[in-house]
């Protein structure tokens, strides 16, 4: 019994090493650059598993900051395609017993984007949660698999959000054309308005408050509450 207890103890030891190794790695990656508003009319961004923020910027310059927990294991690339800027984050698998587990978020990708608008963001992402706060956009387009997305203070003459499964919570934004679908999320909307709102659920509450009497509302839902209330 002791032989057996004596084991346990030294593979706990032996794990506790190898986490606190991984901890000690965790401040290894950061990656920072700033681009001229005038060289920069279309963004994409294309993430697999960090959070990804959206903010405005109080200079004339897009500027990217990522960080990261692990320098050798996540990987940020940031590049310009002709006035396109294109950031891509996708995870390193790791081999062996450790590599199905993920302990906390990995890393955050921030984007800060000057007033003078950038004619298109086109946003695409798999696990990472979404904010988007204070920016302005011609034409806007997110796709996401799995995050929640928390939208707050955004201008866009057209914006497309699909979504596979998170929350989806939006305020304060205005819009020509809106259109929100979603298959498994709710939806929560207060005082967001636009010439033409439609909202798409297959599963998931959807809640709209403080919207404009006399604009263009569709909203659809095949199991789900909905409600609506107007200012």
């Amino acid at each position: 019994m002791k032989k057996i207890v004596s084991t346990s103890v030294a593979l706990v030891l032996i794990c506790g090493f190898t986490f606190n190794d991984n901890v000690a790695q965790a401040k290894g990656f950061e990656k920072n650059k700033s681009y001229n508003i005038e060289s920069v009319d279309a963004l994409k961004v294309d993430n697999e598993s960090w959070d990804i923020r959206l903010k405005k910027s109080n200079s004339n310059k897009v500027i990217v900051s990522a960080k990261g927990k692990k320098k050798e294991k996540q990987r940020v690339t940031f590049k310009q395609d002709g006035k396109t800027l294109i950031i891509k984050q996708k995870d390193q698998k790791k081999s062996g017993f450790l590599g199905s587990f993920t302990f906390g978020k990995k890393g955050t990708v921030s984007i800060a984007i000057p007033s003078s608008k950038i004619n298109k963001i086109d946003l695409n992402n798999k696990y990472g949660d979404i904010q988007l706060s204070e920016i302005s956009t011609n034409n806007l387009i997110v796709h996401n698999n799995s995050g929640d997305k928390k939208i707050k203070g955004l201008s866009a003459n057209t914006a497309m959000f699909v979504s596979e499964d998170g929350t989806l919570s939006m305020e304060d934004s205005t819009f020509g054309n809106l259109n929100i679908s979603s298959t498994s999320g709710d939806n929560y909307m207060k005082n967001v308005n636009g010439s033409k709102i439609k909202v798409t659920s297959k599963d998931g509450e959807v809640s709209i408050k403080d919207i404009k009497e006399g604009k263009s509302l569709a909203v659809e839902s095949d199991s789900g509450d909905v409600s609506v209330s107007y200012k």
